[in-house]
């Protein structure tokens, strides 16, 4: 049986611009930004932190429904997509670029703040029990 590779990659982190769409000759949508994704942990009871930057490029009806929904510089969002590179040449030689082709992004809301003190509106004496 032949082995099979899977390129999938899914994030949640804050975009770090606006998404920069341009469209092809072909009207075809491509959007540019970058996600900031952020890892902490603890070593030795010393909080650590490392954020990692990743290039994205979104095609198509993606890259218009995240704009026409609000996805902005600072938006925490949800990414799937694959990794990929780009190659040309430069200056110096062959020039490699990796980002993510964004499939699905979507926006995470932040919930609304809650009310500790709040029974969620029903007070004790409207309960039948």
């Amino acid at each position: 049986m032949e082995a099979r590779h899977v390129n999938e990659c899914k994030f949640v982190g804050y975009l770090g611009s606006d998404i920069d769409i341009k469209y092809l000759d072909s009207g075809t949508a491509v959007g540019k930004t970058s996600l900031a994704v952020t890892e902490r942990w603890k070593k030795n009871g010393e909080k650590k932190e490392k954020t990692v930057w990743v290039p994205l490029k979104i095609w198509g009806k993606t890259a218009e429904y995240a704009i026409e929904n609000g996805v902005v510089k600072g938006s925490r969002v949800f990414v799937s997509g694959k990794f990929d590179t780009e190659e040309w040449d430069g200056e110096h030689g062959k020039v490699r670029r990796n980002f993510v082709n964004a499939f699905l992004i979507l926006k995470i809301e932040k919930p609304p703040p809650r009310d500790v003190g709040s029974k969620s509106g029903t007070e004790e004496e409207d309960v039948p029990y």
